[in-house]
């Protein structure tokens, strides 16, 4: 091969590998994306505990206690004999009744 032959076979190739980089990169930012989506979905929609509740908003257990007594709203679900709250209507309620208006 000649050496101009070589060299525009050189240029054809590095263009080829950064057409095929930009490629992997956009699909992998938009797998990344969805899959980002998909576990703030399942994080809104998760069933804490009353423990987790406490260390998520930093709040003790009697105060999750009086909140229920207090606010007949308090979102609480209760399954069988286990009390689980849903993250997203917790937010809600908190930021309905004790935000900074």
């Amino acid at each position: 091969m000649s050496g101009e032959t070589s060299f525009h076979l050189q240029k054809l190739v590095e263009q080829f590998e950064i057409k095929v980089a930009d490629r992997i990169t956009t699909s992998l930012q938009k797998t990344l994306a969805q899959r980002n989506k998909a576990s703030q979905t399942k994080a809104d929609e998760d069933y804490l505990t009353i423990k987790e509740v406490c260390l998520l908003f930093k709040i003790s257990r009697s105060q999750i206690i009086n909140l229920r007594k207090k606010h007949k709203d308090f979102p609480v679900i209760k399954i069988g004999n286990c009390v689980r709250y849903k993250r997203k209507q917790l937010e809600k309620f908190f930021e309905a009744n004790y935000s900074n208006k």
